[in-house]
């Protein structure tokens, strides 16, 4: 059983004024509400039934979510040192679960990549297009259309420039808004922790990693590292952000999306501060600020949902980073959006189910599910292929196809999401 001491310096459950104040920064429920940091949380000790804050016991919280019983500093010299969940499983999601013999396999996890890579699947030729990067041009797709997957095997005569293969995580932590935090899935229990990218750089260059841990949402577009990317040709060509179709007027609020899966939101699970009354039956809570702009729909502004009034995604530039055995489940892009995709260093696999109006429908039963974990969809549909996108090549894919992604080696891939005319049926079902 693995075991660690987590340092506290004062039990959180102290009484001033009659005001219940929490962790060793003694903060109340009020001021916890009022904070500006979303993506904190809090863990309950065990000992005390004292509130702490992560950081402020130096705890992250996919540490946190590996721990059986947490015990604050005082208490450690009590109870002894925190206690860890132990691996009781490798095919669910809920590895300390004990009694999962009989249940299904889940995505994601150590044997669901095993026997992935056993299954059998159709070949990608029949349902992909492969030209070279001078012949895609809007003259070609205007005549054979872009409802296929497009595979080059190199950059040439796209008119894409990217950063060098031999590009460091280090150099990439000073091009971006340095050691800022970013989103990380654990493949294996689905679930999104927020780390800084020294801390991941750290996670990524170690021998021994007990993790998976996937970058889908690093968007660069506004750092020095997006001024090293220019975006395929065909891309400026057609997308909405580039040829005038979407205003340049802006609001404030950020639009965030994954390249790899329009369901990444989802697993976020921010909720705010429990009222004392909750505070003994959870055992970790996200602290998240609540807006005073709610609205009913009837006394909401019409034009509010006009196009120019939304701001124009920075959806452009992404950088994925993906250590080997990532896995990321059947979707959809987001929004219909279509895709580019180029590998500067690694390999990875996409299954790929065409967008007909069978598999279309198959997909929304199968994503509506409640077992949606436990079952493969590409095992529910006549076809699904195996496409193999390696190092150099760089992939277009159109909107609506159906994809799951695993990566086959240590990976480094740039891509971005369009909108574009060609696809506007597809765009709005």
């Amino acid at each position: 059983m693995s075991q660690q001491i987590l340092f506290s310096t004062k039990n959180s459950s102290e009484i001033n004024n009659n005001e219940r104040r929490y962790c060793i920064c003694q903060k109340s429920e009020d001021e916890l509400n009022e904070q500006d940091n979303h993506d904190d949380f809090m863990i309950e000790c065990d000992g005390c039934n004292g509130w702490f804050h992560g950081r402020c016991v130096v705890l992250p919280d996919r540490i946190a979510d590996d721990i059986e019983k947490y015990f604050c500093m005082e208490c450690s010299k009590q109870h002894g040192p925190s206690i860890f969940k132990q691996q009781q499983n490798q095919h669910r999601r809920d590895y300390s679960d004990a009694n999962a013999e009989q249940k299904p396999i889940q995505s994601g996890t150590k044997i669901f990549i095993n026997k992935l890579k056993q299954k059998t699947f159709s070949d990608c030729e029949s349902v992909i297009l492969r030209i070279k990067g001078d012949q895609l041009t809007n003259e070609y797709l205007f005549k054979n259309g872009f409802t296929k997957p497009i595979l080059i095997s190199n950059r040439d005569g796209l008119e894409l420039t990217l950063p060098d293969r031999m590009i460091t995580l280090e150099e990439i932590n000073k091009l971006i808004d340095q050691d800022q935090y970013i989103d990380a899935i654990d493949c294996e229990k689905q679930v999104i922790y927020k780390m800084s990218f020294t801390d991941y750089i750290e996670y990524f260059e170690s021998y021994d990693r007990n993790k998976i841990y996937n970058v889908l949402s690093l968007e660069v577009s506004n750092t020095k590292l997006g001024e090293f990317i220019i975006v395929p040709k065909i891309v400026r060509d057609l997308s909405w952000t580039t040829t005038g179709i979407w205003p340049n007027k802006k609001k404030d609020e950020k639009f965030e999306n994954n390249i790899e899966t329009n369901e990444i939101n989802q697993l976020k699970n921010k909720r705010t501060w429990p009222s004392q009354s909750s505070l003994s039956r959870t055992k970790r809570r996200t602290v998240s600020s609540t807006t005073d702009t709610d609205q009913s729909d009837e006394d909401e502004d019409l034009n509010s949902h006009h196009f120019e009034n939304f701001e124009r995604p920075e959806v452009g530039k992404y950088c994925l980073i993906s250590p080997q055995s990532s896995y990321t489940d059947f979707h959809i892009d987001f929004g219909g959006s279509s895709v580019w995709y180029s590998i500067v260093r690694g390999e990875k696999i996409f299954y790929l189910i065409e967008p007909t109006d069978e598999n279309l429908q198959k997909y929304a039963d199968w994503s509506k599910s409640p077992n949606e974990s436990e079952t493969f969809l590409g095992d529910c549909v006549s076809h699904c292929y195996k496409m193999y996108v390696r190092e150099g090549n760089t992939i277009f894919l159109p909107a609506g196809w159906i994809h799951a992604v695993y990566t086959v080696i240590d990976s480094l891939v740039f891509g971005g999401n369009f909108l574009q005319s060609m696809d506007i049926d597809m765009q709005f079902r």
